[in-house]
């Protein structure tokens, strides 16, 4: 497309400049010659012109250099026809180059300013996609290993609060009867208290309800005066809460858990974030429906020797 249009330009300005060198009939050679740098300086104008409305900031530099270009060149143009001072003419290419080159570097070093931003970027979205992939292998590798569920939850909730760089992290466990949950395990700075097996109601908690109804992880910025948390506000004031992300725990179709994780200072969960999240949500349930079958198969294995021993008496 365009480079081909610029490269015959390029071989039309040469050939050209060359036949008028040697030919001749230079003013015909020279009337081209004019007329091909002229439509190359419009083909780059206007594609520099596209580039910067595309965002590309360095284009701009160009635009201002291409700018330079046109000026010098219609001035020179002017002059040769008559309708500009001869005066000037000497001084314009000595002002107009200087002022191109110094846009034309400037277009280089935002470029090389823009290359670096987008390598660190890069680099920073790498170090965060280790550091994801290093926290899910680390919780895969507790809830296969774990046999019970306070060794997976502690886990959790530890793994959670460093990665994400968190002052507390709990998990809420429904009791069999579905009228409250208690903190199950509980990750917290040194400085705050541990609220370890805590109860507190589920009829009439705002943020249980919603949790149960939707199903899906949920991000309150004012931990301490949102609506959905005055069940749990005197625990939120004494963690000194801001930031809280909640996401629920799913089997069958039915929360059995909650995680809640919160910081003392107002932060932002991206999508890969709660991508992440939702993925080692996904684990924890499996390993849950897992060690519920092995305790489910130790009772009916101690039910079955249990009635071998009545039967033998």
């Amino acid at each position: 497309g365009l480079d081909r249009i610029l490269n015959v330009l390029q071989i039309g300005v040469g050939v050209t400049g060359l036949m008028y060198i040697v030919s001749k009939e230079a003013i015909l050679f020279i009337q081209i010659w004019f007329a091909l740098v002229l439509f190359g300086l419009v083909v780059m104008f206007i594609t520099s012109l596209v580039i910067w409305r595309r965002g590309y900031r360095p284009a701009r530099y160009f635009v201002l250099a291409q700018t330079m270009v046109f000026g010098t060149f219609f001035y020179t143009i002017l002059t040769l026809l008559g309708y500009a001072p001869l005066i000037y003419a000497e001084y314009i290419p000595k002002i107009g180059i200087p002022v191109m080159a110094t846009f034309m570097s400037l277009a280089l070093a935002d470029r090389i300013n823009t290359i670096r931003k987008e390598r660190e970027l890069a680099e920073a979205e790498t170090s965060q996609r280790n550091r994801e992939l290093i926290l899910l292998n680390q919780v895969i590798a507790a809830t296969t290993t774990a046999v019970e569920l306070e060794t997976v939850f502690e886990t959790v909730c530890r793994e959670l609060g460093r990665a994400f760089n968190l002052t507390h992290t709990i998990a809420v466990l429904t009791d069999k009867k579905k009228s409250a949950i208690r903190i199950m395990a509980d990750f917290h700075d040194e400085d705050r208290p541990s609220i370890l097996g805590q109860l507190f109601p589920v009829e009439g908690n705002p943020l249980l309800e919603h949790i149960s109804i939707h199903k899906v992880p949920l991000i309150v910025e004012d931990a301490q005066n949102d609506s959905l948390t005055t069940s749990f506000r005197q625990l939120f004031h004494l963690q000194k809460t801001t930031t809280l992300l909640v996401f629920p725990l799913i089997v069958e179709k039915e929360i059995i858990e909650s995680f809640l994780m919160g910081s003392n200072r107002p932060c932002r969960f991206s999508t890969n974030e709660l991508s992440l999240v939702q993925s080692i949500a996904e684990q924890i349930a499996g390993a849950v429906i897992r060690i519920q079958l092995a305790e489910e198969r130790q009772h009916l294995e101690a039910q079955y020797h249990q009635a071998r021993k009545m039967d033998a008496i």
